[in-house]
């Protein structure tokens, strides 16, 4: 029987994707201040930096290097539009509509906690500015632990300090390598945000596509 649930962050309860795009496009404006913001040119230069983001699994430092290399900018921006982005994406957190009140009807029948992948500072920000904390038992940021998932360790730990077995965890995410991936090998029950039709698998994973189908699911 389940009787806790664990979500990630990015994508499945804030919209990192909208995040990203807004802090780009605000980038875009400051270094390449000839681009008129809303041409073709400037949302190029924008769409660029999307892609080479990779859903937030690329260390920014690459992101910027092929940006400066690609619009011909001093290379020694790289550094500072690191740190940028490390001081300022908390900032930008968007939660989906839904989140909030599928977590305070969820939050009436199981045990909530938070698993997320990221710098301490980063994340933190985003779960403050989000509103969603107070719906959290427990909280599990990545990079206090030095561990990050699919590991299994962190997901141990996230049993461990919910008192819970396993079996008795969900676990709901949208990165199958890592979210899904780290729950089954921990025992967890899987449950796939499944918003991207790009991506697939073969497997028999619940899936949703978007946050607030979770309540009918389970």
């Amino acid at each position: 029987m389940i009787k806790a649930i664990f979500f990630d962050l990015d994508n499945t309860l804030i919209d990192r994707t909208a995040a990203a795009y807004d802090i780009y496009c605000d980038i875009v404006s400051d270094c390449l201040p000839d681009l008129k913001k809303g041409s073709f040119e400037y949302e190029a230069a924008v769409q660029k930096l999307m892609i080479w983001d990779e859903y937030g699994t690329i260390e920014k430092a690459h992101v910027f290097n092929r940006f400066c290399k690609e619009f011909h900018l001093d290379m020694n921006l790289v550094e500072s539009l690191s740190a940028r982005w490390a001081d300022e994406f908390g900032n930008y957190a968007r939660v989906f509509a839904e989140s909030e009140n599928t977590l305070k009807n969820l939050g009436t029948r199981y045990r909530l906690g938070l698993l997320t992948n990221g710098y301490p500072k980063m994340q933190r920000e985003k779960l403050k500015r989000s509103g969603l904390e107070k719906y959290f038992e427990v909280v599990i940021v990545s990079g206090e632990h030095g561990i990050h998932k699919p590991d299994v360790r962190i997901f141990e730990l996230a049993c461990q300090k919910m008192g819970l077995n396993p079996e008795e965890i969900a676990f709901v995410g949208d990165t199958f390598s890592a979210d899904i991936l780290g729950a089954m090998r921990c025992g967890m029950l899987p449950i796939w945000i499944h918003s991207d039709h790009l991506l697939n698998t073969q497997l028999k994973i619940m899936r949703i596509q978007r946050i607030e189908e979770l309540t009918e699911l389970l």
